[in-house]
């Protein structure tokens, strides 16, 4: 239930461009947050992570950044409930490394704007 698994990312570069085509975002305290709602019958949520590199120019930083997204994200994906295919893309605009705790706290009022909105 808790994993993050290959499933779950988005990786299809027809999917990335039509997730950032739509025009389907929000802004949530420096992360941009794109949404894209697709009718299926599977029940899925495939997700990307993205770290500017004019933004944060060190990839040391970066990285770190994406795992403390990634591992918030996996800790709290349970808050969303959907019945279709959903692609999300996590856009951090900030340039200071933020602490775990106040990122999870974000990214939990993001997945429930996410639930208001679908």
């Amino acid at each position: 239930m808790y994993k993050f698994s290959k499933k779950e990312r988005l990786c299809s570069t027809s999917d990335i461009a039509r997730l950032f085509e739509e025009n389907n975002y929000f802004i949530h305290d420096k992360i941009k947050v794109y949404w894209n709602f697709i009718l299926s019958e599977e029940n899925n949520i495939e997700v990307l992570f993205s770290v500017p590199k004019r933004i944060t120019p060190k990839a040391v930083n970066r990285n770190k950044i994406k795992r403390l997204i990634k591992e918030s994200f996996r800790k709290n994906k349970n808050l969303i409930k959907n019945k279709n295919t959903l692609h999300l893309g996590f856009v951090y605009l900030s340039p200071e490394i933020p602490n775990f705790n106040s990122l999870e706290e974000k990214i939990k009022v993001i997945l429930q704007r996410l639930n208001n909105q679908l």
